[in-house]
Order: C-alpha cells, then structure tokens, then sequence
C-alpha cells in the first residue's frame, strides 16, 4: 500500500524506555488510514491520550514535571513560554525540588537525633538553626509561587482589540495583520455586525486580534447589539488600537473614542493613507503618537506589528525566568508550604519534636506527590486524558 521506512528504538533509550518501532510513510489520509487499519487488524490498537508520555513516566525516563512540561509546551504562546517549559522538560525544576528534598531531610534528621536520644541534652543553638533552615526552605517555595504566578501572568494570551467609527477601515487592518482575508470589508458603514477574534503570531509572541464593529450613534437595533460588544471588548483588552479615517479627518466622534479610552494601552492609527496622503489628515492633538498607514494596500502595516509588541511590554521575552507552575503543582506546593509554616511556628513554642517531625514528614509527602514518587492511578488519568491522542 506504499513504501515505508521502519525506524527502531530499542529500549531503554527509547522515549518511553519500552522498545518501538516508528513508521515513515507518504501523507496521503489514505494510505494512513490503510496503514492503520491493517495493524489494528493484526491485534494491535490506537495509543491512548498521553499514552506514550505516561509510559515514559511509569518507565522512570521523566517525573511527573517533566511528563506535565510536554503538553504545557504543545499549548506555549511565545518563544519566552517555549524557553519556559523546555527548561521543565530538561529537569530544571526537578533539581531545584531535589534540593529542597534533601534540606528537609537534613532537617528531618537532625530532629530525629534527638527523638533516638532524649537523654542527650540538645544544644539551643541547635533548634534555633533547625528553625531558620525550616524558614529558608519556606520562603524559597514562597518565592517559587509568587515568580510562577508573574511567569504564568506573562505568558497569557494578551487581547489587542481594534476600535473606530464605520468604514475606517478597522477589518482592511484585521486583514492586514492577519494576512489573509477574515473579516468581510465593504465599503457601506456598519458591515461588520458583531466581533471577529483569530490568534496571530507577531515576532515570535502570540496575540489575540478581535475585530469590532463600528462604534457610532443612532444605530439599528443589530448593530447597536454588536457596538455594546464593541465597548465590552475595548474595556477589556490589554491594548487598544483606535482606527481614524485620513479621508474624512479627525472627526468628533474619533475624539470621544480616545477619551473613553483613556488610561487604556493604545494605538492610534490613521488608515487610508493610499487615498489623500498624510498631508491631507487633520491633527490630532500635540503630544499624540499615530501611525499613518493604508491597511488596503499593506502600507506601513508591519509597522503596527511592531507597535502592538511594544505597547504590550513583549519584547522582553529575551530575558530568563522562572516556570509557570501548573494547578496541581501550586496545591501541592502551598500544602507544603501550609506544613512547614506550622512546623517551624510549633518549634517557636516548644512543641514536642515527634509533632514538628510529623509536620516535616507531610511537607516531603506532598514533595513526592508533585514529582509523581507517590501518585495514584486515578489522578495519573485525569493527568494524562488532556494530552494529545497518542502524545
């Protein structure tokens, strides 16, 4: 049915530490299919969501971060998030975990020294290092979460929405930037009846684009639906971009839009450039930044690319960070967090060593429980199901 190349992985350097065989065929959906079906007839069966990534876990090639890392960068937005979860992948988190495993365990034995022998007197100082060691583990988890949740702030999605009076051109520049033909473009004010969003990519970083409709009084009952929407989405972006219209000047309306827009990231660009010239539009107001383009025929549209990366504080991406801790991370690491905190905080008044022991013992439980040491089958499906068919 067609010619092939067969590739072996034998084991245990393999992906999943299992031998496999990976199957090099032609890209016709048919010959796929045909493939697929004779070997399923021969008793073998489709993977399962995950699947590989899960036997490469219960192989011991990766923990559970590292297994978690390979779906957080099929879904990664930007180049910055790649860097982010590559390094996840790699194990940098992995080896920061093993060294606030073995702290604790130094702590847990210098603690149990003194369970094993109670008739030794222990040395004040001692516990006083004991406790500081506790609040240095603490607050470096402390540090984790709140650098995790910057990471996790920087590498959402951000919203640019593009707002004007009808006919300005607003879906020419949707177009535009898109580079392909999405929102329909009329030359009669009021086509576009409610908003249109696609996700671009601009220099590395990906953006979410939304396409409003024209904002202007006295409109019918339809598009007044679609301008509330219009003005939900404007209030609700993370940049603004105002479209006016170099053929008919800076109008009245245009200058309410800016006002209500104040405080607000933004763009202001002057479409139709192709038309009159920029000598021809009226000024907008001293101090005011604008772009002068003509959308229609791709004029000095690369530049609003440009802008729209500077304006949302994207180019940074170059700079290193820490990762993005995903759900069930973060609740293991507050939980550990939560004992620790009451260990070190019984210490402080005289607890019994047995019961801040207890304490330490749990934190290194949840540890365990985010790398996968200890995890249960229920939760490595629910873990897993989200994956890529076969992933």
């Amino acid at each position: 049915m067609d010619h092939i190349v067969l590739i072996n992985f034998p084991k245990p350097n393999s992906f999943t530490g299992e031998d496999c065989i990976e199957i090099q065929c032609h890209g016709s959906p048919v010959v796929v299919d045909a493939i697929l079906e004779t070997l399923i007839d021969a008793g073998l069966r489709l993977a399962r969501g995950g699947e590989f990534s899960r036997r490469a876990f219960l192989n011991r090639k990766m923990d559970l971060i590292q297994a978690e890392a390979i779906q957080a960068l099929i879904d990664a937005n930007s180049m910055r998030s790649v860097r982010e979860k590559l390094r996840n992948l790699d194990g940098f988190v992995t080896e920061k975990i093993a060294e606030i495993k073995a702290g604790l365990l130094s702590i847990l034995g210098q603690l149990e020294v003194n369970i094993d022998f109670p008739e030794d007197d222990v040395d004040p100082l001692s516990y006083a290092k004991i406790s500081r060691d506790i609040v240095d583990v603490s607050e470096k988890i402390g540090r984790w979460l709140r650098d995790s949740q910057n990471v996790e702030d920087g590498c959402r999605i951000p919203i640019v929405a593009i707002i004007g009076r009808p006919n300005v051109g607003k879906s020419t520049l949707f177009n535009a930037l898109l580079g392909k033909q999405r929102s329909i473009v009329s030359s009669k004010p009021g086509t576009t009846r409610d908003y249109i969003q696609e996700d671009i990519i601009i220099q590395q970083f990906q953006i979410r684009l939304i396409d409003t409709a024209g904002i202007r009084s006295n409109p019918d009952e339809i598009e007044n639906f679609g301008i509330q929407k219009s003005i939900e989405f404007y209030k609700l972006a993370d940049l603004v971009i105002l479209v006016g219209d170099v053929t008919t000047g800076w109008l009245n309306e245009d200058g309410d839009l800016l006002r209500e827009i104040e405080g607000k990231s933004k763009i202001i660009i002057m479409n139709k450039c192709d038309s009159v010239g920029k000598k021809c539009a009226d000024t907008i107001g001293e101090g005011t930044e604008t772009l002068w383009i003509s959308a229609l025929i791709n004029a000095d549209v690369v530049q609003v690319g440009n802008q729209i990366v500077q304006a949302l504080k994207l180019e940074s991406d170059h700079q290193e960070m820490f990762v993005a801790f995903n759900q069930r991370q973060k609740i293991c690491l507050k939980e550990m967090l939560t004992h620790l905190i009451m260990a070190e905080s019984m210490m402080v008044h005289g607890a019994d060593t047995e019961i801040v022991v207890i304490k330490i013992r749990e934190s290194l439980e949840k540890l365990a429980e985010m790398t996968g040491e200890t995890v249960s089958e229920q939760l490595l499906d629910h873990i897993f199901q989200k994956f890529c068919i076969g992933k």
